[in-house]
């Protein structure tokens, strides 16, 4: 699993928020083909990452360091088949509260059976527990389904629907609530083509929307989805994860693409 910190400069335009430097770690020795990174959180003790594949499942990630070789463990989860049965796991996020480590796969091995979200409960993420699975109406389309998690408070979580395709399907916020189930469903801002991760900031209590396979921007929205700002990232062929840092005065971003990237990029102001 080599890492490659190649410290390029690239130009991201527009907003004096974003700084320019954008450090590449070369993702290898994980997933197949090793072309599939597509979710990114932060463990509750925030001591490391939580990395999502959607051809391999969920993996413990060690705090990047420039210069060495980035250190994945896999989850061992008795029945979950992370590693037999290709999973398209597509994003992770983690309850704050509890520990709690929840994921959607956008849809079977075999055929669509709706976006799913999934819980393993903390302490020991030992168990799968399949949380609901979307009916059609909520996600028409297994190919344009489940691609954005966040979690926000008690046990309330957002489910990003990624819309766009050749199907038309809109990009869509779905509110759910483990205790009370769906409450609202909300479309972002016209101008979001398509939701690749969506991650909700306690800090700024806002949502940051990473439009990645279109227009390559991540949006700053307010809760009900008006966009508030746009920053354009760097040209990342297919970029999927999003995690935000403010500890370290940066994001990083997860590609799907052959082989799969992480990127470290300096935001000023985050």
């Amino acid at each position: 699993m080599v890492m490659t910190a190649c410290g390029a400069q690239k130009k991201l335009a527009s907003s004096p928020e974003m700084l320019q430097q954008v450090d590449e770690w070369t993702v290898s020795g994980v997933a197949y083909d090793n072309g599939d990174f597509s979710g990114l959180a932060f463990s509750a003790d925030g001591k490391r990452m939580i990395a999502a594949f959607n051809s391999a499942a969920l993996y413990w990630l060690d705090m990047p360091e420039t210069g060495k070789e980035l250190n994945f463990t896999p989850f061992e989860v008795p029945g979950a088949k992370f590693r037999e049965t290709k999973r398209d796991i597509e994003a992770v996020t983690v309850n704050g509260n509890t520990g709690d480590i929840f994921y959607v796969q956008e849809r079977g091995s075999r055929e669509f059976a709706g976006g799913s979200l999934y819980r393993l409960a903390a302490p020991s993420y030992n168990k799968e527990e399949l949380v609901i699975t979307f009916d059609k109406e909520t996600i028409p389309d297994g190919n344009n389904g489940t691609e954005g998690l966040t979690w926000t408070d008690g046990d309330n979580l957002i489910v990003g629907r990624e819309g766009g395709g050749h199907r038309h399907i809109a990009p869509l916020m779905i509110f759910y609530s483990c205790k009370d189930g769906i409450t609202k469903k909300i479309s972002p801002a016209e101008e979001i083509k398509q939701i690749a991760e969506v991650v909700y900031d306690k800090v700024r209590d806002c949502l940051w929307i990473l439009d990645g396979d279109y227009d390559r921007i991540l949006y700053r929205c307010d809760m009900e989805g008006r966009v508030i700002d746009r920053f354009p990232i760097p040209d990342i062929k297919n970029a999927e994860a999003l995690l935000l840092d403010r500890e370290h005065r940066c994001i990083w971003i997860g590609s799907d693409e052959v082989p799969s990237k992480l990127y470290r990029i300096g935001f000023n102001n985050l």
